[in-house]
C-alpha cells in the first residue's frame, strides 16, 4: 500500500482532530440512481486492492478538495452523504495528496517573548503588524516573524454501485422502454384507425387530382 494511502487510511481513523473553519467541495461526474435508504452502510474502502473483485461497478467520480487543516473524518462523512445521494453503494479511494500552498503568519496573543537571554517586551507594532520587541536597554531588537506552512487536501474517489443492483436497474429500464414503445405503437394503430373528417378527405382528393394531372 503506497504512503499516501496508508496516510489517508490513518488521519480517517483519527477522530479526535480539531476541525477547522474552511470548505469542503466535491465535483461530481457520472450516473445518479434512487437515493440509498438513510439506513443502508456505504462501504468506504481505501484503496483498489480493499474492493472485492467482481462485486460492483463504476457509475461515476468525484474529485474533492478541502483545506490541509479540515478534519478527515468530516471529509469522509461528506463523501458518504454525496454518495447515498448519487445511490451508490461504495466509495473507493483512488488518490489522496496533502500539497503544500504557502505559509501563514502565525498571530501572537503574547505581551512578551522570551528570547535566548533575558526577556524581550513587546513595544507596539510596526505598519506590517509585525511586533516591536525592546530590550532591557530600550533598544530595539528585531524578531523574525513566526510563520507555519498551509496545505491543501486533494483526493480523487470512485463511487460503486453492486451488480445486483445494476442488473435490477438495467432490467427496470428495459421494461419501461419496451412499455414505452407499445404505447407508440398503440397510439400509431389508432391514429391509423381514425376516420377522416371532410377536411382531411377534401385534402386527401386534392392531392389525387395533383398526382392525376401530373
Amino acid at each position: 500500500m503506497s504512503s499516501c494511502r496508508l496516510f489517508f487510511r490513518t488521519v480517517f481513523m483519527f477522530i479526535g482532530i480539531i476541525l477547522f473553519a474552511g470548505c469542503v467541495n466535491i465535483d461530481y461526474v457520472g450516473q445518479e440512481y434512487p437515493e440509498r435508504n438513510p439506513d443502508a452502510e456505504i462501504m468506504f474502502y481505501n484503496s483498489r486492492e480493499d474492493v472485492p473483485k467482481d462485486t460492483y461497478r463504476i457509475i461515476g467520480r468525484a474529485n474533492i478538495d478541502a483545506p490541509g487543516d479540515y478534519n478527515p473524518a468530516e471529509i469522509k462523512k461528506k463523501i458518504l452523504r454525496k454518495a447515498r445521494d448519487c445511490g451508490a453503494d461504495a466509495v473507493e479511494v483512488v488518490e489522496f495528496k496533502r500539497i503544500k500552498t504557502g505559509e501563514q503568519k502565525v498571530a501572537s496573543n503574547n505581551s512578551e517573548y522570551d528570547g535566548v537571554v533575558g526577556t524581550w517586551a513587546n513595544n507596539g507594532v510596526r505598519s506590517d503588524g509585525s511586533p516591536i520587541y525592546v530590550d532591557s536597554f530600550d533598544k530595539t531588537v528585531p524578531l523574525k516573524q513566526a510563520y507555519r506552512e498551509t496545505f491543501e487536501l486533494k483526493i480523487k474517489v470512485l463511487f460503486l454501485i453492486s451488480n445486483e443492483r445494476f442488473q435490477e436497474f438495467q432490467k427496470k429500464a428495459s421494461e419501461e422502454r419496451q412499455k414505452d414503445r407499445n404505447k407508440e405503437r398503440m397510439d400509431r394503430d389508432l391514429e391509423s384507425k381514425k376516420p377522416l373528417d371532410k377536411r382531411e378527405l377534401e385534402m386527401l382528393e386534392a392531392n389525387k387530382s395533383f398526382q392525376a394531372d401530373l
